[in-house]
């Protein structure tokens, strides 16, 4: 089989080929018959009118124009008729570019007009050069063009031999794998069915041993259920026997439970009064001892209301401290924090006491900034631990060995105070 373009390629070169063969072929002999006739009347009037007023040959040259056409064979002069009638054609191909040709003289017009319209001999030489020229360069680009066409066509056709032979090689080893693939088919079908003849035999045999294996097992059921039976007779003995153990030994439990619940009567009663002698020991001693807490409070009472009058002096002051703008030379310990009692650093960076209980004792307390909510009191201290006074601070201080710690300390009031503001119970307390 051919490949399929290259089967539409072949067939299209060679019609064009020969259309352009027949075309070369019709193209001239139409010329032929076309500028023969014109031709030979011009030449019949030049030669019988030579005296004509504004004839551009003599009757010298007329008479040896003449004879030169008489002498010459047919052959010759059909060959100077195709290369007028060509010379004519190119002409008028030329004049559909633009250029300036001469007109087609008719046969039998007068012989003035064809002298006015004819050629000089030297303009005739020139036209026949250039015509020859033109036939050569034509006809060397027709022969290239052929050669080209017909390298195409060894090329295709080459092109379509290899693949013809390719396609012979591919069928042929198709064919090879055909063969070897039904050899191989043929094989496996024979193994399979030995291996199925095999495995039948198997099961025949399988088939066989497992019948001898049912009977046997047959056999030991057999044996099973009068084993089987032995054993429930005796298990219906051995019932019977622990139903009579069990009822004598109900009896006995239940007069053991009847002797127990007697002798229990017997403690709880005891036991009774020893509770009814503890419960007395027992609210003698709560008297006592609530007289001795009364005493107790009595004491503390005093003590208390001191406490709380030391607190609120000592909330007082720390707030107007905390008021206060900050000193001139600063340190992690003269720097006012928002609690009662000023963090101690540790070793480690630990800053025990900014805790959250501590931050919110101190700033929500009753005894200082009354009128202002909870909530103005802690957009009034986030505005005053912020970021931006913490870089203040820091390049105030007096010993750069703070910086990390004041850093922190103000990182911690900053994640407090946030946590509080987030409180409900917080925010809607009601200030005093």
């Amino acid at each position: 089989m051919y490949h399929p373009k290259l089967t539409r390629l072949v067939p299209d070169t060679i019609a064009s080929v020969v259309l352009a063969a027949s075309a070369v072929r019709a193209t001239a002999c139409y010329l032929f018959e076309t500028v023969t006739l014109p031709f030979t009347d011009v030449a019949g009037e030049i030669s019988g009118d030579s005296s004509m007023p504004g004839a551009f040959v003599d009757s010298t040259e007329t008479d040896k124009t003449k004879s030169e056409m008489d002498g010459a064979s047919s052959s010759s002069l059909r060959a100077l008729f195709v290369d007028a009638a060509i010379c004519e054609m190119l002409a008028n191909d030329r004049a559909g570019e633009g250029e300036p040709t001469r007109p087609h003289v008719p046969a039998g017009d007068s012989a003035r007009r064809i002298q006015d319209k004819l050629f000089s001999k030297t303009d005739a030489q020139s036209l026949k050069k250039r015509i020859c020229n033109e036939i050569n360069n034509e006809t060397r680009r027709c022969r290239h063009e052929n050669e080209r066409l017909s390298d195409a066509l060894q090329s295709m056709l080459n092109r379509v031999i290899s693949a013809e032979m390719e396609q012979i090689k591919l069928h042929a080893r198709m064919d090879e794998a055909i063969v070897q693939r039904e050899k191989d088919m043929t094989a496996t079908i024979n193994e399979l069915r030995i291996e199925l003849a095999s495995a039948i035999a198997s099961l025949e045999r399988s088939t066989t041993l497992s019948s001898s294996k049912l009977t046997v097992m047959q056999l030991q059921l057999d044996e099973c259920k009068a084993t089987i039976g032995r054993w429930t007779a005796n298990e219906k003995r051995q019932a019977a026997e622990a139903a009579r153990k069990k009822a004598e030994a109900e009896v006995r439990r239940r007069q053991e439970a009847e002797e127990k619940a007697r002798r229990e009567k017997i403690e709880e009663e005891e036991r009774r009064q020893k509770a009814a002698r503890a419960d007395k020991v027992r609210k003698w001693k709560e008297t006592l001892a609530r007289w001795a807490r009364e005493e107790e409070a009595r004491r503390q009472k005093g003590w208390y209301q001191s406490a709380q009058e030391k607190h609120k002096e000592a909330m007082l002051a720390r707030w107007e401290q905390y008021t206060t703008p900050l000193g001139v030379e600063l340190t992690f310990d003269t720097i006012i924090w928002p609690v009662l009692e000023g963090p101690k650093r540790l070793f480690g960076g630990e800053i025990p006491g900014l805790t959250l209980e501590a931050i919110r004792d101190f700033l929500l307390s009753d005894l200082h900034s009354k009128g202002r909510t909870p909530r103005q009191r802690l957009n009034d201290a986030l505005l005053r631990w912020h970021s931006d006074k913490k870089t203040f601070v820091i390049e105030e201080l007096a010993d750069p060995k703070d910086e990390k710690l004041v850093s922190d300390a103000f990182h911690t009031i900053s994640v407090h105070l946030n946590k509080l503001k987030s409180m409900p119970d917080i925010l809607n307390k009601k200030s005093r």
